[in-house]
């Protein structure tokens, strides 16, 4: 059933966007390459190995992008040196404005919450894909590009794991 999810998505990404792709931060999906990071961006640490891409993962210097409330990003890429991941982590009075900026630029396919309580929203682009998430009881809020392999590969990852916890704990009983 995920497999037929991930087929539909890429898709219809396909469809809904043929041209341009996608960019963050000044760092293109399917253009930028590790190398290409330290060119563009001021390297605060490298956070070593990513479980789910098999590539290294950054910290960036936030203070010279000029997005306010933008407080961390983290950069990941594959064992290709693709980019594959942008984690960016705001403050949660940002999201109804970027919300707004995200959906004038990309297909909207899921949003939820209300006024008060969690409020999240999911677009798409090719294949890639942008998740808002702002937690109610949090100050802080999410904005993470992930292109549909990344994503793939941590869903699949954390299903194992999950099935792990289940097993060690039934053979505990």
């Amino acid at each position: 059933m995920k497999g037929i999810f991930f087929a539909l998505l890429i898709l219809m990404s396909q469809a809904v966007s043929a041209g341009s792709g996608v960019s963050a931060f000044g760092l293109e999906f399917h253009k930028t390459k590790e190398s290409d990071l330290a060119k563009q961006h001021k390297i605060i640490a490298n956070k070593g190995i990513n479980k789910y891409s098999g590539g290294n993962q950054y910290s960036i210097d936030t203070s010279q992008i000029g997005l306010t409330g933008l407080k961390s990003i983290t950069v990941v890429f594959n064992k290709d040196k693709e980019l594959v991941a942008i984690l960016s982590t705001l403050r949660k009075s940002r999201y109804k404005n970027l919300k707004s900026i995200l959906q004038k630029k990309y297909y909207l396919l899921k949003q939820h919450g209300r006024a008060v309580g969690n409020k999240g929203a999911t677009f798409l682009k090719r294949d890639i894909i942008i998740e808002l998430d702002a937690p109610h009881l949090s100050f802080e809020m999410t904005m993470n590009y992930l292109r549909a392999d990344f994503l793939k590969n941590f869903k699949n990852s954390k299903e194992k794991d999950q099935k792990r916890k289940q097993q060690r704990e039934n053979s505990l009983l």
